[in-house]
């Protein structure tokens, strides 16, 4: 989803995701997961295994009403 904020869960380090909904980000080795959040969505964290991370982000209700 464009503008989905990542984080590398435990730090400050993140980006953002481009128009597309594609990301980047340089992980450091002892990092573990991924934190994805988007307004109205509810927040993701997602172990790091591989070079190709896919989240799905589901509408968080309670947020919403």
């Amino acid at each position: 989803m464009p503008g989905t904020t990542i984080m590398i869960k435990g730090t400050e380090l993140g980006t953002v995701a481009d128009l597309e909904g594609k990301y980047s980000i340089e992980v450091p080795d002892e990092a573990t997961e991924l934190v994805f959040s988007f307004i109205g969505m509810q927040t993701q964290s997602t172990k790091i295994e591989g070079n190709f991370i896919e989240a799905i982000l589901v509408a968080d209700v309670m947020a919403l009403q």
